[in-house]
């Protein structure tokens, strides 16, 4: 016959069942802090590299941009254009990237006159001979290029690709790139059109 347990040997294995529970929980929160501490590091020391790839790059993208700049001090259609600037992005298209572009043209983006102007007539939608049929949002040519340090690569906007390498040994390369871009320009527009309530389509 089993032997009963006193209150008092129910009351301590209680305890005992609540102590390893208590000590599994905190086990498990020691674990968890443990993968967080290590998830933040891993992300931090990734943001490091990818710091370190870009800083590399910078000469280069420095390089490309005054071969950009010379194009824009030296091209007469690109001079008169209204609108005319060589820009370096950082982190574009991607975090391991630097965007350099030379944009020539008469409207780079919409005005905050436009932008009042389409709110305006898709709240309100009143007397028509106000809003013109079509709003234009970009109207420029450009040249560009991508520098991905990940994959170590110069990217043009023609869509050749080239070893970064490549191009510090031999800025050249680039040369018919800007030249076919220059003689042939393709613009690049964006409407936005009055029947669309001025949605980009």
């Amino acid at each position: 016959m089993a032997k009963r347990m006193t209150p008092e040997g129910r009351r301590l294995d209680r305890a005992r069942a609540e102590e390893e529970a208590r000590l599994w929980v905190e086990a498990d929160l020691r674990r968890l802090e443990q993968q967080r501490a290590s998830s933040i590091e891993a992300m931090a020391e990734e943001q490091r590299r990818e710091s370190r790839r870009l800083e590399e790059l910078m000469p280069v993208s420095a390089r490309l941009a005054e071969m950009f700049r010379e194009v824009e001090r030296s091209t007469r259609s690109v001079r008169s254009c209204r609108l005319h600037e060589v820009a370096v992005r950082l982190r574009q298209p991607s975090a391991d990237c630097i965007h350099v572009s030379l944009r020539w043209g008469k409207k780079f983006g919409l005005t905050d006159a436009d932008k009042q102007l389409m709110r305006s007539y898709k709240s309100r939608r009143r007397r028509l001979q106000r809003y013109p049929d079509v709003v234009v949002g970009h109207e420029y040519c450009e040249l560009s290029a991508v520098l991905d340090a990940r994959a170590g690569t110069l990217r043009l906007g023609s869509g050749a690709t080239y070893d970064i390498a490549t191009f510090v040994a031999n800025p050249s390369v680039v040369g018919p790139y800007i030249q076919q871009a220059v003689a042939n320009p393709s613009p690049i527009c964006t409407n936005y059109h009055r029947c669309d309530d001025y949605e980009k389509r």
